[in-house]
Order: structure tokens, then sequence, then C-alpha cells
């Protein structure tokens, strides 16, 4: 990629090749459990564009096995879990960034990823009137990776490396309530990366977030209405020099969005079929 000045290191251009296979089968027994296996495999030559400094074709291969549980212990209530071994090739960017002191990180390895995930679902129809809906899901996951290509300081002579072992643990909470009339949604996310050997938090960690949105219909108008909110809160990641060892700390800001939104879509008339949609984005500032 290219502007006036010339080309751009840190969005390199290049050509990324490949051939996936996958296989995946659903079973289930006694119309309670379902079990869900899966298999995969990538294969990709990566090649740099001519603007890349020093950069040269890269070939790779991962794969992928899975195995996943669902099992329904009462009609609204089920309980679920997955397994998976996963490898994921590094990207253009990744392979081929560069500056004036920053090299290609063409020597990148595949991250390697043994990953856990458990949960509870819950659905129901008719809760306070007729009609309407409630759901929850509750996830909890544990990913330990291997080899995890990160950024680098601005010390650092390549643009990504490699870490030795990262591990990630969080947890998502979603609901949402549907009625004729009016509708909410909630989710929640919290999750943290953290270098296993020296123990800082990884810079691609996100800042915990809730996300709520409430709303209203006039079915007999076509028109739906509300607002969303988006709650981010202070995070403080870090970045490991290899040179050095320094552990740089970096604070990022908590923010609060403020959505507003509306759409119309007429169920009858000239207008049928037609939809118009308006929204306000960060309506405080």
């Amino acid at each position: 990629m290219a502007d006036s000045a010339g080309p751009i290191g840190f969005h390199p251009e290049g050509q990324d090749r490949k051939l996936g296979l996958y296989a995946q089968g659903e079973f289930v027994i006694a119309d309670r459990l379902t079990l869900i296996p899966g298999a995969r495999i990538d294969l990709a030559r990566r090649t740099a564009g001519a603007d890349v400094p020093g950069g040269s074709e890269v070939e790779d291969q991962a794969s992928a096995l899975t195995f996943a549980a669902l099992y329904d212990l009462t009609e609204d209530l089920s309980v679920f879990g997955s397994v998976a071994r996963t490898e994921r090739l590094p990207t253009l960017d990744e392979l081929y960034s560069w500056s004036a002191t920053k090299a290609p990180a063409l020597d990148l390895e595949t991250e390697t990823a043994l990953s856990f995930e458990t949960g509870l679902a819950f659905s129901r129809q008719d809760v306070l009137t007729a009609g309407d809906s409630l759901e929850l899901k509750v996830t909890l996951f544990r990913n330990s990776i291997e080899n995890l290509i990160t950024t680098t300081p601005a010390t650092d002579t390549v643009y990504f490396r490699n870490l030795a072992e990262a591990e990630f643990t969080g947890g998502e909470i979603e609901a949402g309530y549907e009625a004729d009339r009016l509708f909410a949604r909630l989710a929640y996310a919290r999750a943290r990366g953290e270098d296993s050997t020296y123990g800082y938090t990884l810079a691609t960690s996100p800042a915990d977030n809730l996300a709520l949105t409430l709303g209203g219909r006039l079915p007999d108008r076509g028109l739906e209405f509300g607002w969303r909110g988006t709650f981010v809160q202070e995070i403080t990641t870090a970045t490991r020099s290899t040179t050095t060892g320094v552990i740089t700390p970096t604070t990022y800001p908590g923010y609060t969005l403020h959505d507003l939104f509306v759409s119309w879509k007429p169920q009858s008339g000239p207008f049928e079929g037609f939809e118009v949609q308006l929204a306000m984005e960060n309506a405080l500032d």
C-alpha cells in the first residue's frame, strides 16, 4: 500500500494464496446430547510486494482439531463446552511490515493454541407477556498459546515477534429480551492476556466492556427506535523489549459512548418494502 509519500511499511503489499480443507460432523444422541467434532488443514504461500525490503516468499501450513458438546438439561436450559487445538498462520502485515529501523519478520512461527470453553444457555418464551422471549448465555474460556504473535516496542528491530507462551482467560455474558413493543439487549466481555514467562498484560488484551441497548417498537407504524450505550473500562497493558528486557506499560483511559437510532419500515401503502434507518453515534460528543 502507498500514499503520496511512497510505500506504507506498516500496511505492506503482498499476495496470500491459501488452500483449506475442512470436515465437521454432528451427532445427536437421545435428542438431548449433541456432539460436534471437526478438523481443518490450511496450506498457504505468501509473497511480498515489490516495495518490501528483503521480502521473500513464505510457505506455511496450519491445522486444527475441535470437539464441542451441547447437552439439554431441560427444555429451557442447556450446558455446552468445547476443546480445540488450533494453529494460526502469520498474516501479510505480520510478516512484511517494515520501516527505516525495522525489518520484515520473515521468521515468524505459527501460533498454537489449546482452548477450553464452557457455559450455560437459557431460553424461554412467554416470560412476562404472551409472545415475548428471554435469552441468556454465560461463557467462560481459557486459551493457552505458544508462539503468540504480538507487536513489538519502538526499539525492536522487527514489527512483530513470537512470545514463548501466553494465556488468555475471561468470560462473556449475553442477554436479550424481546417483546412486541419493546426490547433490551446486554453484552459484557472480560478477557486478559498474560505473558506466561514475565507476567505482564499483553498489548492485545481488550478492555472490559459493557454494551446495553434499550428500545421500543410501534408495529402498526413500522417504527423501531432506541438507545445504545457502550461502557469501556481503563486498561493498562505492556510490551517487552527482546534486546533490553525492559517492560513498558501503557495505560488506556476508559470511555463511554451513547448512540441513538430509529428505523422506519412501512408494512403497507406506497412505501411498503422500503426501510429508512437513521442513527446518531456518540451523541454526547
